[in-house]
């Protein structure tokens, strides 16, 4: 079983708040933990954070599988979805584009 977590689909909360919504899932038997990333940290410059929180939501979900979502049509520029995505990969080794939940979504330069 799969679940949402850590604020979907903005990803503007918290770490405590995303930790407990994760672990909340794990306990409820989610085997696979679908995160955003907060794209308001990233685009502001605040990577680190960015890479902390994947690295945090990672060991909270235990044994689950975790998967990252870059919502690529937000972070505007090819320099960004490739920032995001090496931070996804180094801190979890597997990312997701995008989600269709957000205003903006894939677009053709960015995702083709």
């Amino acid at each position: 079983m799969a679940s949402v977590a850590t604020s979907f689909p903005s990803g503007r909360a918290s770490l405590k708040v995303k930790l407990m919504d994760v672990r909340d899932a794990v306990s409820a038997g989610a085997d696979e933990i679908d995160m955003v990333i907060d794209r308001g940290a990233f685009l502001s410059g605040r990577i680190g954070q960015v890479f902390d929180e994947v690295v945090a939501v990672k060991e909270a979900c235990g044994e689950a599988h975790l998967k990252v979502i870059l919502e690529t049509g937000e972070l505007v520029t090819y320099d960004n979805v490739r920032r995001a995505s090496w931070i996804a990969m180094l801190a979890c080794r597997f990312h997701q584009d995008l989600n269709g939940q957000v205003t903006v979504n894939a677009t053709l330069p960015v995702d083709s």
